[in-house]
């Protein structure tokens, strides 16, 4: 008997910390908007191309985050702040190191 006593303690305590996390989580994302932006980059062919444009990338006004798929040639730009980043600087900064940004589904 004492041994389910501590059992369910354990159990109840578990969901509240869960609970708790997951409300925290929420009130995060909702306070954390994040915009993103994709496209392709038709000439990526190596890692050091994805290294180049991730790092050229991050360095636009308004870009948080940069993920870069190889063998899909394609990426997406994640921003959380008040700026977007603007796609003619992102075509921008690509053409400096040699390559081109599609915007296939994108509004301008």
């Amino acid at each position: 008997m004492k041994k389910y006593l501590y059992y369910s303690a354990f159990l109840i305590i578990m969901f509240i910390s869960c609970n708790k996390n997951d409300s925290e989580s929420d009130a995060e994302l909702i306070h954390y908007s994040t915009d993103q932006i994709s496209f392709n980059i038709p000439a990526l062919h190596c890692d050091s191309c994805v290294k180049s444009a991730t790092e050229a990338l991050k360095k636009v006004e308004g870009v948080d985050e940069v993920k870069i798929d190889l063998t899909e040639k394609y990426a997406v730009i994640y921003s959380n702040g008040d700026i977007s980043p603007d796609p003619d600087q992102i075509s921008d900064v690509l053409e400096k190191i040699g390559l081109e940004a599609v915007f296939d589904n994108y509004d301008l």
